[in-house]
């Protein structure tokens, strides 16, 4: 395998199929991708024998548990060279996207790099809501993404990579995010998950958990530097200790 979707799902069966089918219609080699997908225990919505069509995929059923958390335990499960965080409301539209990521990735020096393509949505350019890493990323940070309750997770990534400078926007890589609140498309609806989580989020206050963890973020990026042979870049809160 090269590379490994993480995909956490909730009743969204139809969502689920599209995404699917756009990843077998575009990938280059199928065969070096597997999609692997968590389903709640009391989702029966979505049931496994209606995939049996996509041999690319391996799905997880569990409790129910933080997404951040999910993510983690598909991790685990993977094998791939190169990670994705992936959602079922993607559709891949770049015809080879797999090649595009691959052959990127071989053209850097090290492996410690975030790269990102359009996803045709309000952010598209500015942050990448869904990333690509190589394994050795989070196998360097012991973690793939941080966890937390409704933690925003790709933008603790993109500011490590901002920091390092290891980021690598694709703007011709196209995977349409049909989030209602970023997607530009009239398809993009809040379904009965999408509310449920942004009324979490609402309660939760993630960023303001977020932004007491920049010491976190900086050890991230001491390791990262470390790492590539770098010195550690310039911050005004650790000032005296980068002197």
């Amino acid at each position: 395998v090269v590379i490994s979707i993480l995909c956490p799902s909730r009743e969204r069966p139809r969502s689920l199929q599209r995404l699917l089918e756009s990843i077998q219609a575009t990938a280059n080699n199928v065969e070096d991708i597997e999609v692997l997908i968590y389903l709640d225990n009391d989702d029966e919505s979505t049931i496994e024998r209606d995939f049996t069509n996509y041999s690319f995929v391996r799905f997880f059923r569990g409790n129910r548990m933080w997404m951040s958390l999910m993510q983690n335990f598909l991790y685990s499960q993977s094998g791939g060279d190169f990670i994705m965080a992936c959602a079922d409301d993607f559709v891949f539209k770049t015809v080879n996207w797999d090649k595009i990521v691959v052959s990127t990735f071989a053209s850097k020096t090290d492996p410690f790099w975030v790269l990102y393509g359009n996803d045709l949505g309000v952010h598209a350019g500015k942050l990448p809501t869904h990333f690509f890493l190589s394994r050795a990323w989070p196998n360097l940070l012991g973690t793939w993404v941080h966890p937390g309750r409704n933690s925003p997770w790709d933008l603790w990534i993109f500011d490590v990579a901002r920091a390092l400078n290891r980021l690598e926007y694709l703007g011709d890589l196209k995977f349409e995010h049909l989030n209602f609140r970023q997607s530009k498309s009239p398809d993009a609806v809040a379904d009965a998950t999408t509310k449920t989580v942004s009324e979490m989020s609402y309660i939760v206050q993630p960023l303001r958990t977020y932004k007491k963890l920049e010491r976190e973020r900086r050890i991230d990026t001491l390791l990262v530097c470390q790492a590539i042979g770098e010195r550690a870049p310039l911050s005004h809160m650790y000032l005296l200790s980068h002197i």
